[in-house]
């Protein structure tokens, strides 16, 4: 298994900086925080909606993690009420993995539903590959 500092690192160093993470320990966000990583809880912004265009979700994760490398949590909140729609998700993935933030961007989920949908996408594309972390 990949150690977390590796992880991150890939991800950094790598075009595409975005990983996904499934936090099923509840040690890892500390551990994500201690390799420098922001921890930025979309719970806790001012959105007045849950559901939200694909753009309007990459925009709300993009700004959130502007200043600094980052893990995003309750990312599901936004993405349960729609998770039904399958093309909603190949549409926001594919635009996300484009996207190329500047800085690293970590999606954390607490949902193995909601993160598996994710991991097929993210196994399924040579640029993120290694972009996956699950605890075991």
């Amino acid at each position: 298994m990949t150690s977390i500092n590796d992880f991150v690192r890939e991800v950094t160093h790598s075009r595409k900086r975005t990983g996904i993470v499934l936090l099923n320990d509840p040690d890892l966000l500390g551990s994500f925080e201690d390799c420098g990583l922001k921890l930025v809880n979309l719970a806790e912004t001012e959105v007045k909606k849950i559901i939200l265009t694909d753009d309007e979700l990459i925009e709300l994760i993009v700004s959130s993690s502007s200043k600094q490398a980052t893990l995003v949590v309750n990312l599901e909140l936004f993405i349960a009420p729609r998770l039904n729609d399958l093309k909603y998700l190949e549409y926001l993935l594919t635009k996300l993995i484009v996207k190329e933030p500047r800085l690293p961007v970590f999606l954390g989920f607490y949902s193995e539903v909601v993160f598996t949908y994710f991991q097929k996408y993210y196994l399924s594309q040579n640029a993120t590959q290694a972009h996956v972390y699950e605890a075991y």
